[in-house]
């Protein structure tokens, strides 16, 4: 292979991997993925009072995708530029000044890092009901998390709480937004000096501080080789020594902590990956009663839906990275270009509670809103 091809398939490899965070150079955003079993909609059927009108379980507004669009645009337009100039400077035999040559290097690109673009872009949505930064003085509840948190390629569980408490007319404060794609529990510790969980503590809480890390830590920790990895108890204590270590952050300031267990990956109660979850969160359930924080059981809450729900278990859809990453890469497109809701990707992929294996559609906004809803105490709360 000539060295300046060489060059060209090893930056193009690297542009994607880093775009995406998740390898989504995998070019499956051309198409939808077929779905695996249809189910009864029935039992999906959401309780209006609990979700209706919720951003979160509809389809994404006017102003949403224009935000997304916006910010995919500027993320694939940086790339692509980048990559071409690098193409230009590393290659001699490109010409900058021929039209035609350079867009042999940048639409190849494009459609290389489109996927991971999209996804990039959720990450950079504005956070709702409202961010960090902007509920520095006080709030409700400050919810730490990941995607399933952020809300923007999953169902917003905050915006289904703050709108409970709204239609009840209760005036409680903010529903702090601190959720990030991608983000795992290791990133929040091991971020020096812990700025995130420094600001959050900060904040003066009336009902508390509600901590969800652990679906990409264990999705890092299957995506390696299993003959490279530590073993399964390794890895769980040095999870359960995080937990306690961000736990004790979060709590720095006499703030009450909630910790919550991560819903499972996939649907396939007898996977692998849910024993794993089941002892995720055990973990976390000594953990919190180590340190005197309260313990919010969403694992056990998926498992038990999922249980009532599935006919035949061996037909549950099992997560394996290579039918989560296509999903994750075609996701935001549904969203955001085709404007589907969740609910409708849902059902198309035949799934029960999760719209790509890892990120979840309407029925579990409103399973996690129940749960969240009866530990923080928001239901008996004065008006």
């Amino acid at each position: 292979m000539p060295d300046c091809l060489r060059w060209r398939f090893g930056i193009a490899i690297g542009i994607g991997i880093l775009t995406s965070h998740l390898c989504s150079c995998s070019l499956a955003w051309g198409h939808f993925l077929p779905a695996r079993r249809r189910v009864e909609v029935g039992r999906k059927t959401l309780d209006k009072d609990a979700t209706s009108g919720v951003a979160s379980v509809a389809a994404a507004n006017t102003e949403r995708c224009g935000e997304w669009q916006q910010e995919l645009f500027r993320i694939w337009g940086s790339v692509v530029a980048l990559w071409t100039g690098l193409d230009c400077v590393l290659d001699p035999g490109v010409r900058p000044e021929d039209p035609a040559a350079l867009l042999k290097i940048a639409l190849p690109t494009a459609f290389l890092v489109a996927p991971g673009a999209a996804v990039a872009a959720c990450a950079r949505l504005k956070p709702k009901p409202i961010g960090l930064e902007e509920g520095m003085d006080s709030a409700a509840v400050v919810f730490v998390g990941d995607s399933l948190t952020q809300g923007t390629v999953s169902a917003n569980v905050v915006e289904v709480l703050a709108d409970r408490c709204k239609r009840r007319q209760q005036h409680l404060g903010d529903f702090v937004n601190a959720g990030l794609n991608f983000r795992a529990l290791e990133d929040v510790v091991t971020d020096p000096p812990a700025e995130l969980m420094k600001t959050a503590a900060k904040i003066r809480c009336s009902h508390g501080l509600v901590l969800q890390l652990g679906s990409n830590d264990l999705i890092r920790y299957l995506s390696v080789p299993e003959l490279l990895r530590p073993t399964e108890e390794e890895w769980l204590q040095n999870y359960a020594k995080l937990m306690h270590q961000a736990a004790t952050q979060l709590g720095c300031n006499g703030g009450k902590v909630f910790l919550v267990s991560p819903p499972p990956l996939g649907e396939a109660l007898s996977s692998p990956e849910f024993r794993l979850g089941a002892e995720m969160a055990r973990r976390i359930e000594l953990v919190a009663t180590e340190l005197g924080c309260s313990y919010v059981p969403l694992y056990e809450a998926c498992v038990a839906y999922l249980a009532a729900g599935q006919k035949d278990p061996t037909t549950a859809s099992r997560y394996s990275l290579m039918d989560f990453l296509p999903g994750l890469c075609v996701l935001p497109w549904r969203l955001y270009a085709a404007r589907q809701s969740l609910s409708q990707i849902q059902e198309e992929q035949g799934l029960d509670l999760t719209v790509d294996l890892v990120h979840f559609g309407h029925c579990y906004a409103k399973l996690a809103a129940d749960v969240l809803e009866q530990k923080l105490g928001l239901a008996e709360s004065k008006p």
